[in-house]
């Protein structure tokens, strides 16, 4: 939390842009590596709105990601 410099817990709603999403695309997802595990894990989106290009998914922790999906 940027006002208490205390680690947040449990998942939070990121919402990302992602120019390359357009419509027609299937099982848009997010591969997340976790920085408390070390391990990678497939994420599926809260929502996908490939009209204004942006996806919502739910993480809890630090790490890295990126999105990815069959055409």
């Amino acid at each position: 939390d940027v006002n208490t410099n205390q680690p947040k817990s449990g998942d939070v709603a990121v919402s990302l842009y992602v120019p390359n999403l357009i419509q027609g695309l299937d099982n848009v997802q997010v591969l997340f590596y976790d920085n408390a595990t070390g391990l990678w894990r497939l994420i599926q989106p809260a929502a996908v709105d490939a009209v204004n290009k942006k996806i919502t998914v739910n993480i809890s922790g630090s790490g890295s990601f990126s999105v990815v999906y069959k055409k």
